[in-house]
């Protein structure tokens, strides 16, 4: 979908999310899988949007429209960030109750954040940064979300890679070609 020249992949999925390593021909050298819950990911994000009654294709960008990223719901269950989702408009436990843009970035950060977990576990690391390769790609459902994928390429200081291809397709695109190699 990327090419030849992809070093890291990002699958951003409903239940899962992955962090891929690889060779130059096209091997896995390294793979982080997310070891919780699928808090954070694509199904919490549409559960979300049916509670707030928003479009899953508007969320990821009006959760840009901030002055800047208020703190990530819980990244543990999406029980309790559903929850805190709640609380976040209520008066009785905020001082002042949060806009609803500023409710989307907490969950599009809070997806963003445990990405970022998921990258820091592949090699090689360096003390203290998270190393990817500029040569990044984004698959899975989420990868359409750019409230997500903005705030990770901001923390990993990249821009990814664009595909003409549907990146929710990725995992299908890569099963026909294996079975076309026989594989």
């Amino acid at each position: 979908m990327y090419g030849p020249s992809v070093s890291t992949v990002i699958d951003l999925g409903a239940q899962t999310m992955k962090a891929i390593r690889l060779y130059e021909w096209y091997r896995v050298r390294d793979f982080s899988i997310n070891d919780k819950c699928a808090s954070g990911q694509g199904r919490n994000i549409e559960q979300i949007c049916n509670l707030l009654q928003i479009p899953i294709t508007e969320i990821g960008a009006k959760s840009l429209d901030v002055e800047g990223d208020p703190e990530p719901v819980s990244t543990t269950c999406y029980a309790f960030a559903q929850t805190e989702t709640m609380g976040q408009f209520r008066p009785e436990f905020k001082a002042e109750p949060m806009k609803e843009n500023e409710v989307y970035a907490t969950h599009m950060l809070a997806v963003a954040w445990r990405m970022l977990g998921a990258i820091g576990k592949l090699q090689p690391l360096d003390v203290g940064e998270i190393m990817v390769y500029e040569d990044l790609g984004f698959t899975g459902g989420l990868a359409k979300n750019i409230g997500i994928t903005k705030r990770i390429e901001r923390e990993l200081r990249v821009t990814a890679l664009t595909s003409e291809y549907d990146p929710m397709l990725a995992g299908a695109i890569g099963a026909a070609l294996l079975a076309v190699e026989g594989v």
